[in-house]
């Protein structure tokens, strides 16, 4: 393993160590961030997948200094994904806005349906009631089970992907 480690130093050292001053950059945009208030608005949006993106971006480096460079490679997906979903949000932030509250939603009905099927473990939690025709269509989005879809941001911004670049999938998108 120190043999690795000292190929890996040798070989990247400044590029690794380019990488952690760029996320501590980054990290601290974040943390000092001089813009408007994020919190239920498209920024906050993007505020939150940018974190993400950060938080695999490091993840990555931190493979891939370890020597585990193919595994970092399978998190490019997640990043360019979130990079599809950053300029989705940027062009729609209406949809993006209502996407994101109809996921949290059905998480609350996922959440409910899991709770209510121990009510012994949970006797003085008083479960949500749910319009049936709301949770059709929410199941519809995202799925009826534990193993639910996330938000659906990158699949649903293929469209605003094509209707800014004329092309209906972004060159190398699965």
């Amino acid at each position: 393993m120190a043999e690795v480690a000292k190929l890996i130093e040798d070989g990247f050292g400044p590029q690794i160590r380019a990488c952690e001053r760029l996320y501590e950059y980054a990290k601290g945009v974040t943390k000092a961030w001089p813009g408007r208030p994020v919190e239920d608005t498209p920024d906050g949006l993007i505020v939150s997948l940018f974190t993400r993106s950060l938080d695999t971006f490091m993840a990555a480096v931190r493979l891939s200094s370890l020597g585990y460079g193919a595994q970092a490679a399978m998190l490019n997906r997640s990043l360019f994904e979130d990079m599809i979903d950053v300029h989705w949000v940027a062009t729609d932030p209406d949809a993006a806005k209502q996407r994101y509250e109809d996921h949290h939603q059905h998480g609350r009905m996922l959440l409910a349906d899991a709770v209510a099927k121990h009510p012994g473990h949970y006797e003085q939690i008083e479960l949500p009631e749910f319009d049936v025709d709301e949770r059709k269509k929410l199941n519809r989005l995202y799925g009826s089970g534990a193993r639910s879809r996330g938000p659906g941001l990158a699949c649903t911004s293929a469209s605003a992907w094509s209707s800014t670049t004329g092309r209906t999938r972004p060159v190398g998108a699965p």
